[in-house]
């Protein structure tokens, strides 16, 4: 499972075309003074006012965000996630809903096709960035979630690392297990590996298909199978906060999306990670967020990085 670059405006721009070109970076500075640290815990639905009020922008952006229109989304009932941001999409329940309709979006034909796609240049050079941070640190192992064909797997066993590949796609696992590399069926909550048994954990255009309430448990999942002081690459398209099923003809069934402005991803992945760096892409009117993390050698009683 795998998501491509999303477009016409976030949601609808998913169905456009294949991914191809380079980007720009920024970075998305901290809010500074306490009212803004206050919003900074605020709901998801201030997120569009926080951006107005000028504190949370990306040098260089070129976003164009359109309300899209969201098929089959439920009342407007919130529900409260651990980090104590709303959304619209019901935890638990959803989530498994969203896992077995992209089951079934990432089939066969799905497959084949976005087993040809390109990988843009940007991708590759975090790529590159991050397997030369291990290679610093000495890992000699990694697990990547949500790998879809397996090309990044691939690339990182070929650079000497012993590598995991997991999926929920049955069809993108036999793609991966052509390669020769060691993949499995698994989601995010289901990953069957044994605690602190990967020294990095690589998460590119995954979590994107994770509902945000839903969000602190995938990212402690990731967490528990991590080494201390291990690292976990974040690669996901983002910039605005929406998400909701997105139809597009090439697939057999609408495809769940969650973006998240720079702001909130932040937010989430600080709850559990130390954050080593963050940067901004634009390549068209679309935003890339590229994370690389670090997991803490002790956490708080909660769980949380001390």
């Amino acid at each position: 499972m795998r998501a491509e670059r999303p477009r016409l405006g976030l949601l609808r721009r998913v169905a456009a075309r294949r991914p191809e070109g380079n980007g720009k970076t920024g970075h998305s500075p901290r809010p500074e003074n306490h009212a803004a640290r206050r919003l900074a815990r605020a709901p998801l639905r201030i997120a569009a006012h926080v951006r107005r009020s000028g504190w949370l922008t990306v040098r260089g952006a070129r976003c164009c965000h359109r309300k899209p229109p969201l098929i089959n989304q439920p009342p407007e009932a919130t529900t409260k996630s651990d980090s104590g941001l709303h959304g619209t999409i019901a935890a638990v329940d959803e989530y498994q809903r969203v896992i077995a309709s992209l089951r079934e979006a990432y089939g066969p034909g799905p497959a084949v096709m976005r087993e040809g796609w390109d990988k843009e240049t940007f991708k590759a050079e975090e790529r590159r960035r991050f397997l030369h941070l291990l290679r610093e640190r000495g890992a000699t192992s990694l697990l990547e979630v949500g790998a879809g064909p397996g090309h990044d797997s691939l690339y990182f066993q070929g650079q000497g690392l012993r590598v995991l590949c997991t999926d929920l796609s049955p069809d993108m696992v036999e793609l991966c297990k052509a390669k020769g590399l060691d993949a499995r069926v698994a989601d995010f909550l289901g990953l069957g590996v044994p605690p602190a048994s990967f020294d990095a954990v690589y998460a590119l255009n995954c979590l994107l298909h994770v509902p945000t309430p839903d969000l602190p448990r995938v990212l402690k999942a990731i967490s528990e199978v991590l080494v201390p002081d291990g690292l976990l690459y974040v690669g996901t398209w983002g910039g605005k906060d929406e998400e909701g099923p997105v139809p597009d003809e090439r697939y057999p069934v609408p495809r769940f999306f969650a973006f998240r402005s720079d702001q909130v991803m932040r937010q989430l992945l600080a709850e559990h990670f130390d954050i080593l760096s963050f940067t901004t892409f634009e390549s068209g009117s679309d935003h890339f967020q590229s994370f690389i993390l670090h997991k803490p050698a002790a956490l708080s009683p909660d769980g949380e990085p001390s």
